[in-house]
């Protein structure tokens, strides 16, 4: 009885390590979300105060997206060379630096820009280095999850923003990142690295120490060697198919409408013609289904795996686009279609509810679209793709591939979302959610016939059978060999916990 307390208090102390783990990542998704919510909220506000012309307005919010590609390139590099942690604890500091610019120097607009800047960097060094760190400190079995908890946090961080900026100034709004971000710096200061990392640079000890700490086995050391890349390295070239797969999928992710979705809403149902104060309530209640199926996805996705979350969710994202073609087609009191003069005022969109002559159901498809839409999206591609941009590629470059992958993110969703507009206004609603629609379709196809599941696999498996689906040649790097052995550490780690049994036994 006394061995089996002792060894349940172990499994305790092991918990709250992985629990302190995924708590220390779930605070900078926080920080992330809150400063990627906090400029919708402030930025009216900022208007009035300097007051910004439209150019001026478009510059604060796009100068966040011209630091996240210079801070996914720096992220990338951090990471790789000096460590997780380290990428980590230079994002928290740029989240305060960026903060404090914005709200202590208040003579022009140029601080503002700078702000944004830096805040831009801490948003790409916030993705690479959480992500890359939870998904490789964390279990095989947990993996999914614990990346999933980090997209999580992120929405709650946005909702949070939208809360305070409703109650606050901009400025005492903007100053909650602080100590947010100060939090998140002091427990990247009492977690350990990454054991991918520590053995991507020769330090097994401390790989093996972190593994035990968090109630890990020889199976899960083993896959973190192969993971670091250790031994001969061929370079990017090795890594091709990997790389086009994560790109096809980071362009699937905006080409099958879900961004589209979420950056839009509202213009879509301003489409429509609903009022703007209830366009306020559907607003929140986006918000909390994107909360929910990112719960959701927090807890299934490691059961199911990768695979079959995108399949469902690239085949409702299909369904939703198609209902909000349904909705954007129908004739309605707001576009004057089906419209008598003498009962609606077309000119002002004001048309009476018991109006027998004008069809509102349009409005019903749009909103059960967009809905539908966003638990898709954050179903699949929203989490997904930081489990699955970190299961590809080995420990040496994954934190400069996360980087690309950002920036390729960037781009794409850039394009797409100066197009979307254009599109919907010379050719209607229905057309750009066709194509949507249409994007959905080959993205099935892809995920079907093309991707693998990469759950519990390391990047030396999951690209030999990529290269087998897709009829490659084979890589020339060298794989490294997986030790079958039994359930338990090498003789130092073993070493570690007996030291923390013997230490527990002392306190009884």
């Amino acid at each position: 009885v006394h061995k089996k307390l002792i060894i349940s208090r172990t499994c305790i102390d092991m918990n709250r390590q992985v629990y302190l783990c995924v708590a220390v990542a779930g605070l900078g998704g926080l920080v992330f979300g809150y400063d990627l919510g906090v400029i919708i909220g402030a930025l009216p506000q900022m208007v009035k105060e300097y007051p910004l012309n439209s150019v001026e307005e478009g510059a604060v919010v796009g100068m966040a997206s011209v630091g996240q590609v210079a801070g996914a390139i720096i992220g990338g590099m951090v990471a790789d060379k000096k460590g997780r942690l380290a990428a980590m604890k230079l994002e928290a500091v740029a989240f305060c630096i960026g903060t404090l610019i914005m709200v202590l120097f208040k003579s022009s607009v140029m601080p503002l820009y700078i702000g944004r800047f830096v805040i831009g960097i801490a948003f790409a060094l916030s993705m690479v280095s959480n992500v890359a760190w939870i998904s490789e400190i964390s279990t095989p079995d947990r993996r999914g999850s614990a990346i999933s908890v980090y997209e999580l946090c992120v929405t709650a961080g946005v909702l949070l923003a939208l809360i305070m900026s409703a109650l606050l100034s901009w400025r005492t709004a903007f100053w909650i990142t602080v100590p947010l971000a100060v939090l998140h710096l002091l427990g990247a200061m009492t977690v350990p690295e990454s054991p991918v990392w520590l053995l991507s640079v020769g330090r097994r000890s401390a790989a093996e120490e972190t593994i035990a700490a968090v109630g890990g086995t020889s199976s899960h050391l083993a896959q973190c060697t192969i993971a670091s890349g250790s031994g001969e390295y061929d370079g990017l070239g090795t890594w091709t198919v990997s790389i086009k797969c994560i790109l096809i999928i980071q362009c699937l992710g905006l080409l099958t409408g879900g961004i589209n979705i979420r950056i839009y809403s509202e213009r879509i149902y301003e489409e429509v013609g609903i009022p703007s104060s209830t366009i306020t309530v559907l607003a929140i209640i986006l918000g909390v289904t994107k909360v929910l199926s990112t719960v959701a996805a927090v807890a299934y996705l490691d059961r199911f795996g990768r695979k079959i979350f995108y399949m469902v969710g690239i085949t409702l994202l299909a369904i939703s686009n198609m209902l909000i073609v349904i909705g954007g087609s129908v004739p309605n009191c707001y576009n004057g279609e089906g419209c008598k003069e003498e009962h609606c005022d077309l000119a002002s969109h004001n048309c009476p509810s018991l109006c027998g002559e004008c069809p509102t159901y349009s409005a019903v498809f749009v909103v059960a679209g967009c809905t539908l839409g966003f638990a898709a999206y954050q179903i699949s591609f929203g989490p997904v793709n930081f489990a699955v941009g970190s299961e590809l590629f080995p420990g040496q470059i994954r934190g400069r591939l996360l980087g690309g992958q950002i920036v390729a993110q960037a781009i794409f969703q850039l394009a797409t979302a100066s197009v979307f507009p254009v599109l919907k206004s010379s050719a209607g609603l229905p057309s750009p959610m066709l194509f949507h629609s249409l994007c959905c379709a080959a993205g099935l196809v892809f995920f079907t016939f093309f991707f693998v599941e990469t759950s519990g696999k390391d990047p030396n498996s999951i690209l030999a059978e990529l290269q087998k689906l897709w009829g490659c040649e084979p890589s020339s790097s060298p794989i490294a060999n997986q030790t079958d052995g039994d359930d338990t550490l090498s003789p130092h780690s073993k070493h570690t916990q007996n030291t923390s049994i013997a230490r527990l036994n002392s306190n009884l």
